[in-house]
């Protein structure tokens, strides 16, 4: 699983400012993912907005540093050109056979805007905000997706239509302070 996070913003509440910290992070589920957000205002937030994959104006071939994570993250440039913001792939049972799956997300119109509502509070002390993403809901809601009708996404706009609307509700985040 690898995909790209971007616009991380901190929801300001009672008097508190919206935080907004850019990115964007390349994220590989092998990897430990860790990246510092600078200093975020002491104050307390109603929750935080992320889009998994890039705006439009990194969402252009070579716009990232050529990095060996971007080069393979590169959407081809006969289907528009780019990055691919989330690639899923593996295997699952058909009919009791091993069947492989690719998940590829991409385009900007696909680009997938989370809103999560948690109050939290910041202290002088900052703090860590873990953000996590549940593999499971990327194939049930809102749409049921089903691998045997589709088990490869790229070069379809309706099936990137159902990810990135599963994407959507894929990610909760806790605050530890």
């Amino acid at each position: 699983m690898e995909y790209y996070l971007c616009n991380l913003v901190l929801k300001g509440a009672g008097g508190t400012a919206d935080h907004l910290v850019a990115g964007p992070w390349y994220i590989n589920g092998a990897w430990p993912n860790t990246f510092d957000l600078g200093v975020v205002p002491a104050g307390g937030y109603d929750g935080i907005s992320v889009d998994l994959g890039l705006p439009p104006a990194l969402n252009q071939t070579n716009a990232l540093p050529p990095a060996m994570e971007h080069v393979n993250m590169a959407w081809p440039i006969p289907m528009g050109g780019g990055y691919h913001f989330m690639k899923f792939e593996g295997h699952f049972l058909l009919q009791g056979q091993p069947t492989g799956f690719a998940m590829h997300l991409g385009k900007d119109q696909n680009l997938v805007h989370c809103e999560l509502s948690q109050p939290f509070t910041v202290g002088i002390d900052q703090g860590k905000l873990a953000l996590v993403f549940n593999l499971n809901e990327v194939f049930r809601d809102p749409h049921t997706y089903d691998l045997s009708t589709g088990n490869q996404s790229m070069g379809s706009d309706s099936l990137m239509a159902l990810l990135r609307d599963n994407c959507s509700n894929a990610f909760t985040f806790q605050f530890l302070p």
